[in-house]
């Protein structure tokens, strides 16, 4: 079973993925409205269309504390 990654950052979400052994496809997202000073992707949905793919949909987002 492949790990839930919603809410992390783009990059550490596809890392852990692939050292799942799953393959991903990034789409990325914004809204209208976007995010100011955004520093980072976060993950907003994640979904298996294939076995062992996992398409992630990333949106910008405020990373830093």
């Amino acid at each position: 079973m492949l790990p839930c990654v919603l809410g992390q950052t783009a990059e550490e979400a596809v890392r852990r993925l692939r050292d799942a052994g799953a393959t991903v496809v990034l789409c990325p997202y914004s809204s209208k409205k976007g995010v100011p000073q955004s520093d980072c992707s976060r993950v907003v949905r994640q979904k298996e269309t294939e076995r062992g793919v996992v398409e992630l949909v990333v949106s910008p987002a405020k990373c830093a504390v």
